[in-house]
Protein backbone atom coordinates (compact mmCIF):
# COMPACT_ATOMS: atom_id res chain seq x y z
CA UNK A 1 0.00 0.00 0.00
CA UNK A 2 1.09 3.74 -0.22
CA UNK A 3 2.66 5.77 2.75
CA UNK A 4 0.08 9.22 3.23
CA UNK A 5 0.96 11.87 5.57
CA UNK A 6 -1.40 15.24 6.41
CA UNK A 7 -0.83 18.33 7.18
CA UNK A 8 -1.95 18.95 9.87
CA UNK A 9 -0.45 15.50 10.88
CA UNK A 10 -3.25 12.93 11.99
CA UNK A 11 -5.87 13.75 9.45
CA UNK A 12 -8.46 10.79 8.92
CA UNK A 13 -8.11 9.84 5.26
CA UNK A 14 -9.20 7.03 2.60
CA UNK A 15 -7.28 5.23 0.00
CA UNK A 16 -8.60 3.27 -2.94
CA UNK A 17 -6.90 1.73 -5.94
CA UNK A 18 -8.96 1.61 -9.23
CA UNK A 19 -11.69 1.93 -6.94
CA UNK A 20 -10.53 -0.41 -4.68
CA UNK A 21 -10.14 -0.09 -0.75
CA UNK A 22 -7.71 -3.28 -0.89
CA UNK A 23 -3.88 -2.25 -1.67
CA UNK A 24 -3.01 -4.57 -4.58
CA UNK A 25 -0.12 -7.37 -4.76
CA UNK A 26 0.87 -7.90 -7.79
CA UNK A 27 2.96 -5.81 -10.08
CA UNK A 28 1.28 -3.32 -12.49
CA UNK A 29 0.60 0.41 -12.46
CA UNK A 30 -2.79 1.42 -10.51
CA UNK A 31 -4.70 4.80 -10.07
CA UNK A 32 -4.28 6.11 -6.42
CA UNK A 33 -6.82 8.47 -4.88
CA UNK A 34 -6.41 10.16 -1.34
CA UNK A 35 -9.23 11.73 0.30
CA UNK A 36 -9.63 13.72 3.80
CA UNK A 37 -12.16 12.66 5.88
CA UNK A 38 -12.70 15.26 8.61
CA UNK A 39 -15.34 17.39 9.37
CA UNK A 40 -13.22 20.49 9.31
CA UNK A 41 -9.98 19.77 6.90
CA UNK A 42 -11.00 18.88 2.70
CA UNK A 43 -8.35 17.19 1.10
CA UNK A 44 -7.97 15.08 -2.23
CA UNK A 45 -5.21 13.66 -4.64
CA UNK A 46 -4.52 11.55 -7.14
CA UNK A 47 -1.04 9.60 -7.87
CA UNK A 48 0.04 6.82 -9.63
CA UNK A 49 1.07 3.45 -7.64
CA UNK A 50 3.60 1.18 -9.89
CA UNK A 51 4.64 -1.92 -8.61
CA UNK A 52 7.53 -4.00 -10.42
CA UNK A 53 8.71 -7.40 -10.85
CA UNK A 54 11.74 -8.19 -8.88
CA UNK A 55 14.98 -8.19 -11.09
CA UNK A 56 16.33 -11.66 -11.43
CA UNK A 57 19.88 -12.00 -10.88
CA UNK A 58 21.58 -12.84 -14.33
CA UNK A 59 24.92 -14.08 -15.43
CA UNK A 60 26.07 -14.76 -18.94
CA UNK A 61 29.38 -17.55 -19.74
CA UNK A 62 30.82 -19.31 -22.50
CA UNK A 63 31.03 -16.20 -24.29
CA UNK A 64 34.51 -17.68 -25.89
CA UNK A 65 34.39 -20.81 -28.22
CA UNK A 66 36.67 -22.18 -30.88
CA UNK A 67 34.62 -23.33 -33.96
CA UNK A 68 34.15 -26.95 -33.30
CA UNK A 69 31.11 -27.52 -36.43
CA UNK A 70 28.65 -27.82 -33.77
CA UNK A 71 26.49 -25.07 -32.29
CA UNK A 72 27.96 -22.40 -29.87
CA UNK A 73 25.40 -21.47 -27.07
CA UNK A 74 26.19 -19.44 -24.39
CA UNK A 75 25.87 -20.29 -20.50
CA UNK A 76 22.79 -18.30 -19.04
CA UNK A 77 22.78 -18.67 -14.56
CA UNK A 78 19.32 -17.16 -13.22
CA UNK A 79 18.31 -16.58 -9.82
CA UNK A 80 15.99 -17.28 -8.74
CA UNK A 81 16.61 -20.60 -11.12
CA UNK A 82 14.37 -22.21 -13.18
CA UNK A 83 13.17 -18.68 -14.74
CA UNK A 84 11.76 -18.55 -18.35
CA UNK A 85 14.11 -16.55 -20.61
CA UNK A 86 14.24 -15.59 -24.44
CA UNK A 87 17.97 -15.27 -26.32
CA UNK A 88 18.67 -14.29 -29.25
CA UNK A 89 21.96 -14.15 -31.22
CA UNK A 90 22.38 -11.12 -33.53
CA UNK A 91 18.94 -10.75 -33.64
CA UNK A 92 18.71 -15.07 -34.45
CA UNK A 93 17.17 -17.79 -32.13
CA UNK A 94 19.46 -20.00 -33.64
CA UNK A 95 23.08 -20.53 -31.43
CA UNK A 96 25.56 -19.59 -34.44
CA UNK A 97 28.08 -22.51 -35.32
CA UNK A 98 30.86 -20.57 -37.60
CA UNK A 99 33.60 -18.14 -36.31
CA UNK A 100 32.45 -14.75 -35.79
CA UNK A 101 31.50 -12.17 -33.79
CA UNK A 102 27.76 -12.39 -31.82
CA UNK A 103 25.52 -9.90 -29.94
CA UNK A 104 24.18 -11.10 -27.42
CA UNK A 105 20.21 -10.47 -25.63
CA UNK A 106 18.97 -12.10 -22.90
CA UNK A 107 15.61 -11.37 -21.60
CA UNK A 108 13.68 -12.84 -18.91
CA UNK A 109 9.88 -13.70 -19.75
CA UNK A 110 8.30 -14.66 -16.41
CA UNK A 111 5.10 -13.78 -14.82
CA UNK A 112 6.89 -12.18 -11.04
CA UNK A 113 10.68 -11.47 -12.11
CA UNK A 114 12.56 -9.11 -14.92
CA UNK A 115 15.59 -8.95 -15.97
CA UNK A 116 17.82 -8.36 -19.53
CA UNK A 117 21.39 -9.10 -19.89
CA UNK A 118 23.57 -8.41 -23.32
CA UNK A 119 26.99 -10.19 -24.21
CA UNK A 120 29.09 -10.55 -27.10
CA UNK A 121 29.82 -14.26 -28.10
CA UNK A 122 33.07 -14.59 -30.29
CA UNK A 123 33.69 -17.82 -31.92
CA UNK A 124 37.05 -18.23 -33.18
CA UNK A 125 38.92 -20.17 -36.43
CA UNK A 126 39.49 -23.74 -35.34
CA UNK A 127 43.55 -24.04 -36.11
CA UNK A 128 43.94 -26.27 -38.98
CA UNK A 129 46.73 -28.41 -40.11
CA UNK A 130 49.61 -27.83 -42.73
CA UNK A 131 51.62 -30.88 -44.42
CA UNK A 132 53.61 -29.94 -47.43
CA UNK A 133 55.33 -31.75 -49.69
CA UNK A 134 57.75 -31.61 -53.02
CA UNK A 135 60.09 -29.48 -50.76
CA UNK A 136 63.49 -31.30 -53.06
CA UNK A 137 62.74 -30.32 -56.91
CA UNK A 138 65.02 -30.36 -59.72
CA UNK A 139 65.38 -27.53 -62.63
CA UNK A 140 63.99 -28.53 -66.02
CA UNK A 141 62.76 -24.51 -66.75
CA UNK A 142 59.10 -25.64 -65.93
CA UNK A 143 57.68 -23.52 -62.66
CA UNK A 144 58.36 -25.78 -59.64
CA UNK A 145 55.11 -25.83 -56.73
CA UNK A 146 54.82 -27.42 -53.74
CA UNK A 147 52.00 -29.88 -52.62
CA UNK A 148 49.80 -28.75 -49.91
CA UNK A 149 47.42 -31.01 -48.13
CA UNK A 150 45.24 -30.18 -45.04
CA UNK A 151 43.24 -31.35 -42.25
CA UNK A 152 40.61 -31.35 -42.61
CA UNK A 153 41.00 -32.07 -46.20
CA UNK A 154 40.72 -29.59 -48.77
CA UNK A 155 40.77 -25.99 -47.05
CA UNK A 156 41.81 -22.96 -49.08
CA UNK A 157 45.08 -21.61 -48.60
CA UNK A 158 47.13 -18.99 -49.75
CA UNK A 159 51.12 -20.04 -50.71
CA UNK A 160 53.55 -17.12 -51.16
CA UNK A 161 57.25 -17.85 -52.43
CA UNK A 162 59.75 -15.85 -51.52
CA UNK A 163 63.72 -15.29 -52.10
CA UNK A 164 65.85 -12.44 -50.18
CA UNK A 165 63.07 -10.64 -49.92
CA UNK A 166 61.76 -10.67 -53.96
CA UNK A 167 58.00 -12.82 -54.16
CA UNK A 168 57.62 -15.56 -56.62
CA UNK A 169 54.38 -16.24 -58.50
CA UNK A 170 55.84 -19.25 -59.33
CA UNK A 171 59.49 -20.41 -58.86
CA UNK A 172 61.65 -21.81 -61.70
CA UNK A 173 65.05 -20.77 -61.28
CA UNK A 174 67.59 -23.21 -59.14
CA UNK A 175 67.69 -22.04 -55.67
CA UNK A 176 66.60 -21.94 -52.36
CA UNK A 177 62.80 -20.29 -51.79
CA UNK A 178 60.70 -19.42 -48.48
CA UNK A 179 57.61 -21.01 -48.78
CA UNK A 180 54.53 -19.22 -46.39
CA UNK A 181 51.77 -21.05 -46.33
CA UNK A 182 48.52 -19.28 -44.57
CA UNK A 183 45.14 -21.22 -44.62
CA UNK A 184 41.85 -18.66 -46.15
CA UNK A 185 39.34 -20.66 -44.84
CA UNK A 186 35.92 -19.07 -43.32
CA UNK A 187 36.02 -22.10 -40.64
CA UNK A 188 39.72 -22.56 -40.08
CA UNK A 189 43.12 -20.47 -39.47
CA UNK A 190 47.01 -21.94 -40.00
CA UNK A 191 50.14 -21.09 -41.19
CA UNK A 192 53.64 -22.71 -41.59
CA UNK A 193 56.98 -21.36 -42.99
CA UNK A 194 59.36 -24.15 -45.47
CA UNK A 195 61.89 -24.42 -47.62
CA UNK A 196 61.56 -25.14 -51.62
CA UNK A 197 65.00 -26.50 -52.87
CA UNK A 198 65.26 -26.33 -56.72
CA UNK A 199 68.50 -27.65 -57.33
CA UNK A 200 70.66 -27.73 -60.74
CA UNK A 201 70.35 -29.64 -63.20
CA UNK A 202 73.22 -31.60 -64.27
CA UNK A 203 75.04 -30.30 -67.86
CA UNK A 204 77.02 -32.21 -70.78
CA UNK A 205 80.31 -30.92 -71.81
CA UNK A 206 81.82 -31.79 -74.78
CA UNK A 207 85.60 -32.16 -75.53
CA UNK A 208 87.27 -32.00 -79.13
CA UNK A 209 91.09 -31.30 -80.78
CA UNK A 210 92.67 -33.24 -77.28
CA UNK A 211 95.52 -34.09 -79.80
CA UNK A 212 97.12 -31.46 -81.74
CA UNK A 213 100.69 -30.59 -83.12
CA UNK A 214 103.12 -27.63 -81.42
CA UNK A 215 103.35 -25.26 -83.96
CA UNK A 216 104.21 -22.40 -81.63
CA UNK A 217 100.43 -21.15 -80.63
CA UNK A 218 98.38 -22.26 -77.69
CA UNK A 219 96.00 -25.36 -78.57
CA UNK A 220 92.98 -25.33 -76.48
CA UNK A 221 90.50 -27.68 -77.14
CA UNK A 222 87.10 -27.33 -78.71
CA UNK A 223 84.66 -27.16 -75.51
CA UNK A 224 80.96 -27.53 -76.42
CA UNK A 225 77.93 -27.78 -74.02
CA UNK A 226 74.72 -29.14 -73.54
CA UNK A 227 72.58 -27.37 -73.50
CA UNK A 228 74.48 -24.84 -75.78
CA UNK A 229 76.08 -21.78 -74.53
CA UNK A 230 76.71 -22.27 -70.88
CA UNK A 231 79.11 -20.41 -69.29
CA UNK A 232 82.26 -22.26 -68.05
CA UNK A 233 85.73 -21.85 -66.26
CA UNK A 234 88.49 -23.31 -67.88
CA UNK A 235 91.34 -24.15 -66.14
CA UNK A 236 94.86 -26.30 -66.99
CA UNK A 237 97.75 -27.55 -65.19
CA UNK A 238 100.61 -29.09 -66.33
CA UNK A 239 102.82 -32.24 -65.68
CA UNK A 240 103.39 -31.22 -62.19
CA UNK A 241 100.15 -30.41 -61.60
CA UNK A 242 100.76 -26.77 -61.43
CA UNK A 243 97.87 -23.47 -62.23
CA UNK A 244 98.61 -22.33 -65.73
CA UNK A 245 97.67 -18.96 -66.89
CA UNK A 246 96.06 -19.79 -70.01
CA UNK A 247 96.06 -22.76 -72.76
CA UNK A 248 99.31 -24.55 -73.00
CA UNK A 249 101.38 -24.39 -76.25
CA UNK A 250 104.08 -26.46 -75.87
CA UNK A 251 104.60 -30.68 -76.43
CA UNK A 252 103.45 -32.24 -73.26
CA UNK A 253 100.62 -33.90 -71.69
CA UNK A 254 97.93 -31.17 -69.36
CA UNK A 255 95.07 -31.63 -68.15
CA UNK A 256 91.65 -29.47 -68.30
CA UNK A 257 89.31 -29.21 -65.91
CA UNK A 258 85.92 -27.11 -66.99
CA UNK A 259 83.57 -25.61 -64.32
CA UNK A 260 79.80 -24.87 -65.11
CA UNK A 261 79.33 -21.23 -64.12
CA UNK A 262 75.15 -20.84 -64.60
CA UNK A 263 72.30 -20.11 -62.22
CA UNK A 264 70.21 -23.16 -63.23
CA UNK A 265 73.25 -25.70 -64.88
CA UNK A 266 75.97 -27.48 -62.60
CA UNK A 267 79.10 -29.80 -63.33
CA UNK A 268 82.24 -29.85 -63.57
CA UNK A 269 84.73 -32.20 -65.73
CA UNK A 270 88.25 -33.41 -66.34
CA UNK A 271 89.99 -34.43 -69.75
CA UNK A 272 93.48 -34.88 -70.40
CA UNK A 273 95.19 -32.59 -73.42
CA UNK A 274 97.96 -33.97 -75.19
CA UNK A 275 100.49 -31.83 -77.51
CA UNK A 276 102.41 -33.69 -80.05
CA UNK A 277 106.06 -32.52 -80.99
CA UNK A 278 106.25 -31.52 -84.81
CA UNK A 279 107.12 -35.45 -86.33
CA UNK A 280 110.21 -35.94 -87.86
CA UNK A 281 109.26 -38.07 -90.64
CA UNK A 282 108.54 -35.24 -93.30
CA UNK A 283 106.23 -35.73 -96.50
CA UNK A 284 106.10 -38.82 -97.72
CA UNK A 285 107.00 -40.22 -101.20
CA UNK A 286 103.61 -40.81 -103.45
CA UNK A 287 103.17 -43.02 -106.57
CA UNK A 288 100.75 -42.77 -108.70
CA UNK A 289 100.01 -46.56 -108.38
CA UNK A 290 96.82 -47.42 -105.74
CA UNK A 291 97.94 -46.60 -102.26
CA UNK A 292 98.12 -50.28 -100.16
CA UNK A 293 96.37 -50.20 -96.09
CA UNK A 294 97.65 -51.25 -93.28
CA UNK A 295 95.22 -51.22 -90.51
CA UNK A 296 96.69 -52.72 -86.92
CA UNK A 297 96.73 -52.55 -82.85
CA UNK A 298 100.15 -50.41 -81.99
CA UNK A 299 100.84 -51.20 -78.12
CA UNK A 300 104.29 -51.14 -76.01
CA UNK A 301 105.01 -54.40 -74.05
CA UNK A 302 101.08 -54.80 -74.02
CA UNK A 303 100.53 -50.96 -73.15
CA UNK A 304 98.94 -48.52 -75.66
CA UNK A 305 100.88 -46.13 -77.05
CA UNK A 306 99.20 -42.48 -76.52
CA UNK A 307 97.08 -40.75 -78.56
CA UNK A 308 98.51 -38.65 -81.17
CA UNK A 309 101.61 -40.53 -81.55
CA UNK A 310 102.74 -40.96 -85.40
CA UNK A 311 103.46 -44.05 -86.94
CA UNK A 312 105.56 -44.22 -90.10
CA UNK A 313 106.20 -46.36 -92.87
CA UNK A 314 109.44 -46.89 -94.89
CA UNK A 315 110.46 -48.88 -97.85
CA UNK A 316 114.04 -48.75 -97.31
CA UNK A 317 115.65 -45.46 -96.37
CA UNK A 318 112.38 -44.35 -98.73
CA UNK A 319 109.45 -42.68 -95.97
CA UNK A 320 106.05 -43.90 -97.86
CA UNK A 321 103.61 -42.70 -95.77
CA UNK A 322 102.18 -41.66 -92.03
CA UNK A 323 98.81 -41.67 -90.02
CA UNK A 324 98.55 -40.77 -86.12
CA UNK A 325 97.26 -43.10 -83.72
CA UNK A 326 94.15 -43.09 -82.44
CA UNK A 327 92.73 -44.48 -79.18
CA UNK A 328 89.45 -46.37 -78.75
CA UNK A 329 88.30 -49.05 -75.99
CA UNK A 330 91.72 -48.30 -74.10
CA UNK A 331 93.47 -49.63 -77.43
CA UNK A 332 95.81 -48.01 -80.02
CA UNK A 333 94.95 -47.68 -83.57
CA UNK A 334 96.25 -46.68 -86.69
CA UNK A 335 95.21 -46.99 -90.21
CA UNK A 336 97.72 -46.04 -92.26
CA UNK A 337 98.18 -45.30 -96.22
CA UNK A 338 101.35 -46.58 -98.17
CA UNK A 339 102.47 -45.39 -101.21
CA UNK A 340 103.58 -48.42 -103.06
CA UNK A 341 106.06 -48.65 -106.53
CA UNK A 342 105.88 -52.12 -106.92
CA UNK A 343 104.71 -55.45 -105.77
CA UNK A 344 106.96 -57.35 -102.98
CA UNK A 345 108.15 -54.43 -101.31
CA UNK A 346 109.10 -55.11 -98.17
CA UNK A 347 108.00 -52.35 -95.01
CA UNK A 348 109.48 -51.18 -91.98
CA UNK A 349 107.17 -48.68 -89.41
CA UNK A 350 108.97 -46.04 -87.23
CA UNK A 351 107.09 -44.82 -83.73
CA UNK A 352 107.61 -41.51 -83.08
CA UNK A 353 106.55 -39.68 -79.67
CA UNK A 354 107.59 -36.45 -78.31
CA UNK A 355 110.18 -38.67 -76.15
CA UNK A 356 111.77 -40.53 -78.59
CA UNK A 357 111.51 -42.19 -81.92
Amino acid sequence: MVKVTTVPSGLKYSVTYDGENTPPNTYGSYSVKIKINEPNHYGEISEILTIKKPDANISLSGLAKVYDGKQSPVVVSITPSGLKYNITYSGSDIPPTDPGTYSVQLTVSDDIYQGSATGELIITKAVGSIKINNQNQKYDGNPKNITVTTVPAGLKHIVRYTQKGVDFSQPISAGIYDVNITLDDVRYQGSKIEILTISKKQAAVNFSNLVSTADGNPKPPIITTTPINLNIIVQYTDAEGQKMASAPSKPGVYKVFVTLKETNYSGSFEKELKINATDPFGEPVVYPQNPAFLFGIVDISGSPVPEGDVIGAYVGDQFRGKQQVIISDNKSYVTLGISVLQEGERMRLKLFNEYSC
